[in-house]
């Protein structure tokens, strides 16, 4: 069952939301955060917002060699809470 679109999160609130969390989360400053891609879920119950970033310190090679990190922030469509941080394969 899908949400009711007047009371999803907007897009751009999702993004902004996202990026405050990975930033905080992370300990990177959000000007050094890319936007990458946004996704709705299937359902229409969370945003996938991904973000770049250049590698810090200590990082592993393979982010060292390709020369950013992509995270994933889910964000709840409807409550715009964060839902879960994880890394993005490319």
């Amino acid at each position: 069952m899908s949400a009711n679109p007047d009371t999803l999160v907007h897009v751009k609130e999702a993004v902004a939301k996202a990026r405050n969390y990975l930033a905080d989360l992370m300990q990177v400053p959000t000007d050094h955060l890319l936007l990458e891609e946004v996704e709705p879920s299937n359902d229409d119950q969370f945003w996938t917002v991904t973000f770049s970033y250049a590698p810090p310190a200590g990082s592993s090679l393979q982010e060292t060699l390709r020369g950013k990190v992509f995270k994933t922030v889910t964000i709840d469509a409807v409550t715009g809470d964060f839902e879960s941080l994880k890394i993005r394969q490319v």
